[in-house]
């Protein structure tokens, strides 16, 4: 089992759980790409440490917490298939379907483009609602293995002007809740 780097806050900390800061990180545009963990069994501590320009190893991604200004959100993975991260709710134990990508801690929230690329997102928009905040405008899927959309996926998505789901294997025109969409690249 691999030690706490030491990195979090004390309560984190007496968790197990491991911390890296991000050097590099900008206020209006986080662009994060990812691969799966190489070894989940491996010993070797995380990094305290690590630049944004570097491929992060995970396996999965909490809910993140972003600041007020924070315009775009990017995560792309680096692999030739969708990668299968697992997306974990901010309160484990909470009972229901809501599991947001991000949210602020300010009443209001200008994030309105999000970009998931090459995660294995099936899971998630036949299952979730609540994803992708309200703020958001445009929404680029790509390349995550989505063949259909829960009716529940967009909810709170009134601002939503583009979705792109290029590279996709859509089975079936979106049936959601009502939401006017503009579909870019989509089969």
């Amino acid at each position: 089992m691999v030690k706490p780097n030491g990195a979090c806050p004390e309560i984190f900390t007496n968790m197990n759980a491991s911390c890296t800061c991000l050097d590099g990180v900008d206020d209006t545009v986080w662009e994060f790409r990812i691969r799966l963990e190489a070894n989940e069994n491996s010993t070797t501590a995380y990094s305290t440490s690590q630049s944004t320009s570097d491929t992060l190893e995970i396996n999965a991604i909490q809910t993140l917490y972003v600041p007020e200004t924070l315009q775009k959100l990017s995560i792309v993975g680096t692999s030739d298939s969708p990668l299968p991260i697992e997306f974990v709710p901010e309160y484990r134990n909470q009972a229901g379907h809501e599991l947001p990508i991000a949210r602020s801690l300010h009443l209001t929230s200008n994030l309105s483009t999000i970009e998931i690329a090459g995660i294995d997102m099936f899971t998630i928009v036949t299952d979730v609602s609540s994803f992708m905040p309200s703020s958001a405008t445009s929404v680029t899927l790509r390349n995550c293995n989505i063949t259909s959309f829960g009716f529940e996926f967009t909810a709170g998505m009134n601002n939503l002007t583009q979705l792109d789901l290029s590279g996709n294997n859509m089975a079936s025109a979106y049936a959601g809740t009502g939401n006017s969409f503009s579909p870019i690249g989509a089969p």
